[in-house]
């Protein structure tokens, strides 16, 4: 056995092992933990706005980084990109105004607010 082989061999049973473990997480868990850190990091963005630095900005990066990270198995186990990006989008369109709305005191129009509204039937009409 040569080492190329060890070492293809050692990879796909700790790949495999990691991968069944993805699974056991139903994918819309982790679309809704990315929205949720990418909420935070659309937080620290408008902090990061009203008052730059590095630490802050760094932070927003990281945070990004994160709940970029945690979209990957929520693609892995639904493997729908039309589906899981649109999920995606909405529950981060969702954090993000409910990010506005409660800590930051901003407000909707009427018709912003039926627009939410949709999202919410968009969500709940792709989980089907």
């Amino acid at each position: 056995m040569s080492v190329s082989s060890t070492l293809d061999g050692f990879s796909v049973r700790s790949g495999s092992w990691l991968l069944s473990a993805i699974q056991v997480v139903p994918s819309f868990c982790w679309l809704l933990l990315s929205a949720v850190l990418f909420g935070c990091g659309e937080y620290l963005s408008k902090r990061w706005a009203s008052a730059p630095s590095f630490k802050l900005g760094a932070a927003v990066v990281l945070v990004d980084a994160i709940g970029v990270i945690l979209w990957l198995p929520a693609l892995y186990n639904r493997n729908q990109l039309s589906i899981v990006g649109v999920l995606w989008a909405l529950l981060g369109t969702v954090v993000t105004v409910s990010i506005g709305l409660f800590i930051f005191k901003e407000s909707l129009t009427w018709v912003q607010w039926v627009g939410i509204v949709c999202a919410f039937v968009a969500l709940a009409l792709l989980q089907k």
